[in-house]
């Protein structure tokens, strides 16, 4: 009698937790939901960040605001989603960075499991371009003469550890070229050196290098992503260029804290890949060079693990180990 009457309760305790899940999932949100940028305002991911919440807002009656909390390449903000309530009403929209910072930097939080991805939003192809001076017109024009002048070329990147940089150490190791990395702060800063001459070739999107290109003032030789970008379907990619097996992109996606209900993660994914199907944010994202993903969020998941071991090998590849990160960063 004893061990029926156990079975009996621990039947409905299994019930009652499922009713609370789907109860939570039901009744959410019952406050705003506060999507996390981390970075400053005016890049890609905070674009995404705007549109979907106007999107979710206005298709759900839901209060969605953005709160932007840049540092140390997106950690600072990372750090208090991972460590604010799972319960749906806190997430991150995490750029490439995300899942490159394990290899850069002692993280305090673990990538993997202090986040639960809800879904993929955007890409955004890089394009490898040269200053005008530079006597090349093509990638591999680039690379003879890079084997030619041997420690004479440098690439410029808007700061360690993105995706700009790894991309250009990406092309030196995997073609054995020998070239200078030059870090900036930011894309602005590396464009007016590079457009001068003082260096001579960068890795960045499509989006930071509009201007510069508009002008003609550098030269485009190809961008990194499998496919040619709708922007400049001109522009071959690295593959189609001879750099056999090449591809990096920059990207976004929705993370919430570990332990959220799986119900609210599936909402959250049903109404942000919803929000990205809408004309309206379609048109505007694909204006900028910025490619519409979405998914399911298991998808996202094995996307990020298969980032981590790419970026990871690239790393390792250049000699980089994971630092302590800068007090006050």
């Amino acid at each position: 009698m004893k061990k029926k009457l156990g079975i009996a309760v621990g039947v409905l305790s299994l019930c009652g937790m499922g009713l609370g899940q789907a109860s939570a999932a039901a009744n959410f949100p019952v406050q705003p939901i506060n999507i996390v940028v981390p970075s400053s305002p005016g890049g890609a991911i905070d674009m995404v960040a705007r549109l979907v919440a106007k999107q979710v807002g206005q298709k759900h009656g839901v209060n969605m605001v953005v709160s932007n909390k840049p540092g140390a390449t997106g950690i600072v903000g990372s750090d208090y989603v991972a460590k604010s309530a799972p319960d749906g009403h806190t997430i991150l929209l995490a750029s490439s960075a995300h899942s490159i910072n394990p290899s850069m930097t002692k993280l305090p939080y673990d990538t993997l499991t202090a986040f639960a991805p809800v879904v993929l939003t955007h890409s955004v192809p890089l394009m490898l371009v040269v200053t005008d001076s530079l006597p090349v017109n093509n990638v591999q024009e680039l690379i003879s003469y890079a084997r030619q002048n041997p420690g004479t070329l440098s690439f410029a990147s808007s700061g360690l550890g993105g995706a700009p940089h790894l991309s250009g150490e990406l092309f030196k190791h995997s073609l054995g070229l020998d070239i200078l990395h030059v870090p900036y702060r930011g894309s602005t800063l590396a464009h007016a050196d590079l457009v001068s001459g003082r260096t001579h070739l960068m890795f960045d999107t499509l989006a930071a290098l509009r201007a510069p290109l508009d002008g003609k003032r550098l030269k485009p030789l190809a961008v990194t992503t499998k496919e040619r970008a709708a922007s400049d379907p001109d522009i071959p990619t690295m593959q189609e260029a001879g750099v056999a097996g090449y591809e990096t992109e920059t990207w976004g996606g929705i993370l919430a804290p570990a332990g959220t209900p799986p119900d609210v993660v599936e909402k959250l994914n049903a109404w942000i890949n919803e929000a990205l199907q809408e004309p309206e944010v379609r048109d505007q994202l694909t204006r900028t060079g910025i490619v519409v993903r979405g998914g399911a969020s298991a998808d996202f998941d094995t996307f990020i693990r298969d980032e981590m071991v790419k970026w990871g090998k690239v790393a390792s590849d250049a000699g980089i180990e994971p630092k302590a990160m800068e007090s006050g960063s």
